[in-house]
């Protein structure tokens, strides 16, 4: 169990107000937050699975045996030979970054499975704890003082922490880097906020011409009172670049769209020209709706598109009827007859996209099988997240994330409150929320009546609430019938 840190190892600065106000805090936290890229690694607890022989084999992340997450100030200024200078950070988003964007928009097999991630970690709560160099477990979660009042600020509000959440795994499973902004709260003074953006949002590439938009409106980043902070996960071969499974997969991701688009092609194809062409003499001619005679192209043309853009429409099963020239010694039954255009779809699209669907599952850091051979699986329990999937697939991210938001944000704000081991203090996440419980009411139900277990905790292994326990009064209620109905039986009885 992890050391619960007392008020000797806090030494913070208890029952006073921070000796800067909040706006001066962040401009003097940019004097204390690191001069370079933080690169850090931290080992993964290695995880078991049985194969199908019934044998154990360790199953890895992408990511190796080791988390290697990367924080980085993009703002403001920095210490260089104890002088404040411009940071000279520079930043743009990577051209396969917004391809995967696009990507990620027409492939709902890498949603699906990025997104499911992200559903999950953003119920993951978010904490600053205390721990001490040679401290075994989790950081202590700190819930007073400045540390408390900062943790409460930043992490208190837990609906809006879960979207931010959400959006900073989504961004970091897709392109491998998440920017993270706080700032003074304009709604309230003396508050502070944070925000996740991707690197597309971010305009600007270097400190003093950063603006972060919504994609409608851009707002200028104020240097001197915010901090802009890059969060990443380092590519092996250059650590300043981001890396991310989706990164290996954009030519599978590119072949899988495309044949999406070729059945689509092929479908249209089909509804614009299914009912063909019928040839006939010349005694047959085309006429419009007004019984005038129209060119063949211009209806052609418009039969097709009204086929294409009302699939309902009868067009798109009737025929076009066109007339030919009448040819001497040629039997009328030797001219008329139905041209058809459309090809039948092709037989083995289904197994080149579903050959394209499975090396998806494998490339993303996740459970392969909630993609491939869910034949006992329904929509809703493939969204399950296993013990497996928290530790290689959740817990790395998180990781990334509370990095970023330790060496970035709090220690420096800490150390501009005055906190004078700001540097013992970390942001942490408890994944308690994402562990699936086994159903023990029935032995919940069997200690209650033995009466080795309160009926507090029955109700609650039962999935109720304390809250749903009768009242004093519908207790004695129910008491009195039932031993009103006892005293009528033995009446009735009674010869």
């Amino acid at each position: 169990m992890p050391r619960r840190p007392d008020s000797n190892a806090l030494r913070l600065l208890r029952d006073q107000a921070p000796a800067e106000t909040p706006q001066s805090l962040i401009a003097s936290a940019r004097r204390h937050a690191p001069a370079a890229s933080v690169i850090t690694a931290y080992p993964i607890e290695p995880v078991y699975e049985r194969t199908a022989g019934g044998n154990t084999r360790r199953r890895s992340s992408w990511r190796g045996d080791s988390i290697v997450a990367a924080a980085e100030r993009l703002n403001g200024t920095e210490d260089r030979g104890g002088r404040q200078t411009p940071r000279r950070r520079k930043r743009q988003a990577e051209k396969w970054q917004d391809e995967v964007w696009g990507l990620r928009d027409e492939s709902p097999e890498m949603r699906f499975l990025g997104d499911r991630k992200a559903r999950a970690a953003a119920q993951c709560r978010i904490y600053i704890g205390h721990h001490e160099a040679g401290d075994v477990g989790d950081p202590a979660r700190v819930t007073e003082g400045v540390v408390g009042e900062l943790a409460q600020q930043l992490f208190g509000n837990l609906p809006d922490v879960e979207q931010k959440l959400k959006r900073y795994v989504q961004q970091i499973e897709y392109t491998g880097e998440s920017i993270i902004n706080t700032r003074n709260d304009e709604a309230h003074p003396g508050r502070l906020v944070w925000s996740v953006h991707s690197s597309t949002e971010l305009l600007g590439s270097q400190a003093g011409q950063y603006q972060i938009t919504d994609g409608v409106t851009p707002r200028k980043v104020d240097d001197a009172n915010e901090i802009l902070a890059r969060s990443w996960t380092p590519h092996p071969k250059l650590a300043a670049l981001a890396d991310a499974p989706v990164r290996a997969l954009l030519p599978v991701l590119r072949e899988l769209v495309q044949m999406t688009k070729y059945v689509g092609a092929q479908i249209d194809s089909k509804l614009a020209s299914g009912g063909g062409l019928l040839l006939v003499t010349q005694d047959v001619e085309i006429l419009n709706k007004d019984g005038e005679k129209v060119d063949f192209a211009t209806e052609l043309a418009e039969y097709m598109m009204t086929a294409i853009e009302d699939r309902s429409s009868a067009e798109s099963l009737a025929p076009l009827v066109a007339s030919v020239p009448r040819i001497e010694g040629v039997a009328l039954s030797d001219l008329i007859h139905l041209q058809t255009f459309s090809e039948t779809l092709d037989p083995h699209m289904h197994e080149r996209r579903a050959e394209a669907i499975r090396r998806i599952a494998l490339g993303m850091d996740s459970d392969p099988g909630v993609l491939d051979g869910m034949g006992t699986s329904n929509h809703w329990s493939a969204w399950q997240v296993d013990e497996s999937e928290v530790k290689l697939g959740i817990n790395p991210i998180m990781t990334t994330f509370c990095h970023t938001m330790t060496a970035e944000v709090v220690r420096p704000l800490l150390a501009a409150s005055g906190v004078e081991n700001a540097d013992e203090f970390s942001v942490w996440f408890d994944t308690s929320a994402l562990k699936l419980r086994p159903d023990r009411s029935k032995d919940a139900q069997w200690a209650y009546q033995q009466g080795i277990l309160s009926a507090e905790k029955t109700l609650i292994e039962a999935g109720f609430d304390t809250d749903d326990m009768p009242t004093d009064e519908e207790r004695t209620g129910r008491v009195l019938r039932e031993n009103l109905i006892a005293l009528l039986s033995q009446f009735e009885q009674q010869p």
